[in-house]
């Protein structure tokens, strides 16, 4: 199940007037924020409970991209292949491949996910035109090992203008007139700038 990214006290530590709405109505809140980051980001930044199997598609004969089925942990990473029958009979062995980047988990800016699994000594079938095209199954936990810092602040963020201005509403003054209008806060025209500039780097090419 997909979590939050922050809790209801880590919120209420960053707004302090919010100590008297509903605890369920604030871990809604932060709910929704971290499914629009995810969504907004293209990749999700929670890790899977347990291994589930993808199918994945391999674009040359040497480095199978996961594209946005990116692997959290490596422990018990089974990889098997199809010769074109949809069976996937054949487990490749352990020190047939290797993930990449290797040095993932222990990058400067906090734990990171593998995006890539490169072959050593063996090739990915690379399917025809014609025939299957889905031919490595890739089993693990995917997601990201941990939640950045930086995503976590903007969910808190992001949260906050939810639960606080649900609506979005904006005012300002023009010619002497008040004027206020109304943005949904959980779009990405309703983030402020400062917000998805902080998730910036975190976002995939294709969802910009």
């Amino acid at each position: 199940m997909a979590n939050a990214y922050a809790s209801a006290a880590d919120l209420i530590a960053r707004s302090p007037s919010l100590a008297s709405f509903d605890p369920v109505e604030l871990d809604n809140a932060l709910t929704a924020a971290s499914r629009w980051i995810d969504g907004y980001c293209g990749r999700k930044f929670w890790l899977d409970p347990v291994a589930t199997s993808r199918v994945l598609r391999a674009a040359n004969l040497y480095v199978l991209d996961l594209g946005e089925h990116e692997i959290g942990s490596s422990t018990g990473v089974i990889v098997k292949t199809d010769s074109g029958a949809g069976t996937f009979a054949t487990t490749v062995s352990a020190s047939a491949y290797m993930l990449e980047p290797p040095n993932a988990p222990y990058s400067s800016a906090g734990p990171r996910p593998y995006t890539s699994i490169r072959g050593i000594g063996t090739s990915w079938p690379v399917a025809s035109a014609y025939g299957r095209r889905e031919l490595v199954q890739v089993t693990a936990r995917y997601g990201w090992p941990e939640v950045p810092a930086p995503v976590r602040e903007a969910c808190l963020g992001v949260a906050v203008t939810a639960v606080e201005n649900p609506t979005g509403v904006r005012a300002e003054a023009v010619d002497g007139y008040s004027v206020s209008y109304s943005r949904n806060a959980l779009t990405d025209s309703g983030v402020s700038a400062t917000l998805r500039a902080q998730l910036a780097p975190y976002r995939r090419s294709w969802a910009v």
